[in-house]
């Protein structure tokens, strides 16, 4: 009887807080449609995350991109408001073509609009594109170290620990294990574990120079 009632009441607590999750995302949605920038990409985020993901394959098409037509709205009411991480997702939409026709071009104007606001994930994937260059003309080491500089300097901790494997490989810039270490150490204080092991063997090698 006591596992019966114990189950009762998890089932009472999971559909509460199913209706809460409800109100909520409700609540999120008429902001948004209000204009205001932070719901609006908050909304934006998980309604894309969840087309990508196929949550919606159930409904017709047409649904689906009236969907997406009202995430790219957000998205760009977020940008226009200052929520300049709008601008990573506007490129990610036109790199990945998921409801509209790959375009690297806007992809990459995004990115770089995002740059021009100090946005650390817009920086990271210039980066990337610059160390690929399959979509910018070739690979370009001056331009990937400095946009992987500029996103580690803006907080994005997987940027930091990159950086410290930039300093210390020496293939991006030339070899320099203090700025290497003191790159791992500061991703180590925004939480990332993995740079602590690199700053393990950084130290193992022998001091720094």
């Amino acid at each position: 009887q006591e596992i019966q009632e114990n189950m009762t009441r998890a089932q009472v607590v999971q559909v509460e807080q199913q209706q809460t999750a409800i109100e909520l995302n409700t609540r999120l949605l008429e902001l948004a449609q209000a204009g205001y920038p932070k719901a609006c990409f908050s909304y934006s985020k998980e309604l894309y995350s969840n087309l990508r993901e196929g949550k919606y394959n159930y409904m017709a098409k047409a649904e689906q991109r009236k969907l997406f037509d009202m995430c790219m709205d957000f998205f760009a009411t977020a940008a226009r408001g200052g929520v300049h991480s709008a601008f990573f997702y506007l490129g990610l939409i036109y790199l990945e073509g998921i409801f509209v026709k790959p375009d690297p071009e806007l992809a990459i104007d995004c990115y770089v609009k995002g740059a021009a606001k100090n946005n650390a994930f817009c920086f990271f994937e210039l980066s990337r594109l610059y160390a690929e260059g399959d979509l910018v003309g070739g690979t370009d080491n001056y331009l990937q170290g400095l946009y992987l500089k500029r996103a580690a300097e803006e907080g994005f901790v997987t940027a930091q620990h990159m950086l410290g494997i930039a300093y210390h490989d020496g293939r991006i810039f030339k070899r320099n294990d203090r700025r290497s270490l003191a790159w791992f150490r500061e991703s180590v204080r925004n939480g990332n574990p993995v740079s602590y092991l690199n700053a393990g063997e950084l130290l193992l090698e022998g001091d720094p120079e």
